[in-house]
């Protein structure tokens, strides 16, 4: 069973796909939204399993989000606001006296957002991860933005996520204590000769469906995802909607063994020659 949404707008599309896989219930949570003066946002979030209430801490993370954000200070406190109303989902007290964290509320959050007076930025906190994607000469290429919050390497536990008490700060310490990892500018370039751009956000459900079966005595490290979706694309995926669609039918051939959530923007480098049309 999967659900999904979808809008195009000159030459930017954007669009998502969540898919419940195996589990009886889906626990994440996406957005992809397109504004009248091209500016973009996706996002997704992914409730963590074995916490309480997954399901509605992705909810809350995604409804935190505005529409548009332009600027770091903006995504920053995105990102602040959707702790808040993540951590607000356990009851009275809940930190002052909880033994264990892993009985709190919790979700990870990526949003990628593009404007035209502060071009891109990419914001992530957990194991969901954004993916950098280019067309060249009908070929696709691809980079990989981060590394998941993971205490040990790809499949350890998570050392960021939303829902940790605390609060939020007004501002960033610049090290790895920040509560998120965010990038813009030169590190979000695809190259000049570039003829399509694509940001693809993978639930954790997803990114390791397509990687597991890499290497046979130990699972393959989440560095070589860019380069399995940039080998399952083709030349004609054109749209949001045709990326995400071949990346998760790609995790399904593999075998989904959790919620599986992609939300992708793409946007043509060259002028677009047809009228621009909302889908």
């Amino acid at each position: 069973m999967s659900e999904r949404g979808q809008a195009s707008r000159g030459p930017a599309s954007v669009a998502w796909i969540s898919d419940i896989g195996p589990r009886d219930e889906n626990q994440d949570r996406a957005t992809a939204h397109l504004s009248d003066d091209g500016s973009w946002l996706v996002a997704v979030a992914d409730g963590l399993g074995g916490h309480p209430r997954g399901a509605e801490a992705a909810s809350a993370a995604i409804e935190a989000l505005l529409e548009r954000i332009a600027g770091f200070a903006e995504l920053w406190s995105a990102f602040g606001e959707a702790n808040r109303r993540v951590a607000d989902l356990a009851p009275p007290h809940f930190y002052e006296t909880a033994s264990r964290i892993t009985r709190a509320p919790a979700s990870t959050l990526c949003v990628a957002a593009w404007t035209p007076e502060d071009g891109l930025l990419v914001g992530v906190t957990g194991d969901t991860l954004p993916v950098l994607l280019w067309s060249e000469g009908g070929s696709w290429h691809g980079r990989l933005l981060c590394s998941p919050d993971r205490s040990q390497g790809d499949f350890g536990y998570l050392t960021r996520h939303l829902g940790q008490s605390g609060g939020w700060r007004d501002e960033p310490l610049n090290t790895e204590f920040d509560p998120m990892q965010w990038l813009a500018g030169a590190d979000l370039e695809p190259p000049d000769m570039a003829d399509t751009m694509a940001v693809a956000i993978l639930s954790d459900g997803v990114w390791e469906a397509l990687i597991r079966e890499l290497h046979s005595d130990e699972p393959a490290p989440a560095s070589v995802l860019s380069e399995v979706i940039a080998g399952c694309l083709d030349p004609g995926d054109d749209s949001a909607e045709a990326v995400a669609e071949r990346i998760m039918n790609a995790a399904r051939e593999a075998v989904l063994d959790d919620n599986g959530t992609i939300a992708v923007a793409h946007v043509a480098v060259a002028e677009p020659t047809s009228k621009p049309s909302d889908a």
